[in-house]
């Protein structure tokens, strides 16, 4: 019988990698990712109470509660990035407030 090991690409952050964006409802707010860091960027939303809607994108990016991507309360998602074009990370709630984290690196 053989056995088969099984690859895993553990996560490595960059130094210095993680921001943070303070979502509220009143508008989308940015920040500005690590450049060349890598192509995976971790989101962890703290807020207990509320789910934040994130986008990735241009330095002009803007997230909307009807086509960001939304991350639930306490969740941390992966998500593949293009380190060229992908440089800011925008976040917004649909009330209330929520932290939200974005770390860069490579890896899941």
């Amino acid at each position: 019988r053989e056995r088969r090991l099984m690859s895993i690409n553990l996560f490595t952050p960059a130094w210095n990698g993680t921001v943070s964006v303070a979502a509220t409802s009143s508008g989308s707010l940015r920040a500005t990712l690590t450049t060349g860091a890598g192509n995976v960027v971790r989101i962890k939303n703290v807020s207990a109470t509320n789910i934040a809607f994130v986008a990735l994108g241009t330095a002009a990016i803007t997230a909307t509660t009807t086509g960001g991507l939304p991350i639930g309360l306490g969740e941390t998602v992966g998500v593949t990035r293009n380190p060229n074009t992908d440089v800011a990370i925008a976040a917004i709630t649909a009330a209330d407030v929520a932290t939200v984290y974005a770390t860069v690196g490579e890896g899941e």
